[in-house]
């Protein structure tokens, strides 16, 4: 999803302003910093997924050492069984995520609704296993370009000002720096139908590698964009160049359009619905502060201390 341009403005300040993970323990905005930390079911095993990926795959082949993927698949059901356990015991309400590290879980089943099943439980077990073999036998060829590359990244997090205004960040699945001076952006996709709505998230992580500056040599046509699907296996690959650098700062800018005023007054002076919802359909069904945003889980009212969004934020220097 292309955060900067369909972020929600409500959503952005609830987040932004409002949510809050040093707020006192069981306070409103503590309350929302948890209900936004919290994941379902399809994004906990994607979660689960990724972690597996950059924490006992892609370090050996950075070795050029292959990785054992039954002891791989083995370490990620053991991590959905601690994390499942963490979040049963509300863990969270005490404990950080920089503190616990990959144990560190909240799932949404816990916080808002009765609790995870054990046959949910274990149908996630069995994705993440279903997702591994997926890696191993389709997507193998981009496994083996890890152990070639120059430099290769798992959750690369970049984190730069393009100008005083509009402060970059994204997480990049997968890049890789190639002998041949390409670089290769590869999303992870953990969904059955994605029909190429890796793209234009793709594009923009592209134009922020280059927009960096930390990489001079990676101009714009030197990218290679792939989404690799770990249910079925497809993969759809992207081309970058200036014409879709020159979209990528246009949409940026009409993000920071919906967003600025977000951060215009201060936020004890703001209220959620002094700002419009996503105009699109699907956004509110999959939003993470959803309950927040319509009063079920905690009272509307102002709030303070900005936070920064996911993708591509507005903020003021600190």
């Amino acid at each position: 999803m292309d955060l900067m341009v369909r972020t929600c403005p409500r959503r952005a300040f609830l987040r932004s302003h409002f949510a809050s993970p040093t707020a006192r323990k069981g306070s409103p905005r503590f309350k929302a910093f948890l209900v936004g930390q919290s994941l379902n079911l399809p994004v906990w095993r994607g979660r689960l997924v990724h972690a597996a990926i950059d924490t006992w795959i892609i370090p050996p082949l950075k070795k050029r050492i292959w990785p054992d993927f039954e002891k791989v698949k083995e370490q990620a059901v053991t991590l959905a069984v601690k994390q499942a356990e963490f979040s049963r015991l509300a863990r969270y309400e005490l404990e950080s995520a920089s503190a616990v590290g990959l144990e560190y879980c909240v799932l949404r089943d816990d916080l808002l609704g009765t609790g995870l099943s054990n046959e949910q439980l274990e149908e996630t077990k069995e994705a993440v296993i279903a997702a591994l073999n997926i890696l191993e036998e389709e997507h193998l060829d981009l496994l083996a370009r890890v152990r070639n590359a120059r430099r290769a990244y798992s959750e690369k997090e970049l984190r730069f000002r393009l100008d005083e205004d509009i402060f970059i960040e994204a997480i990049l699945d997968l890049m890789l720096c190639e002998p041949n001076g390409r670089c290769l952006i590869v999303d992870w996709k953990l969904w059955e139908r994605t029909d190429g709505t890796a793209r234009e998230q793709l594009q923009a992580y592209a134009f922020a590698v280059a927009a960096s500056g930390w990489w001079p040599e990676l101009k714009s046509d030197r990218f290679e964009l792939v989404e690799a699907n770990l249910v079925t296996g497809e993969r759809i690959t992207y081309s970058a160049g200036e014409e879709v650098f020159a979209d990528v700062d246009d949409r940026i800018f009409s993000g920071v359009d919906k967003l600025i005023k977000v951060f215009e007054k201060p936020a004890l002076d703001c209220s959620p619905m002094d700002f419009e919802t996503a105009d699109g359909p699907g956004a509110c069904q999959h939003c993470s502060v959803l309950e927040v945003c319509n009063g079920s889980v905690i009272p509307k009212q102002s709030a303070s201390n900005v936070l920064p969004l996911e993708l591509f934020s507005i903020g003021r220097p600190a």
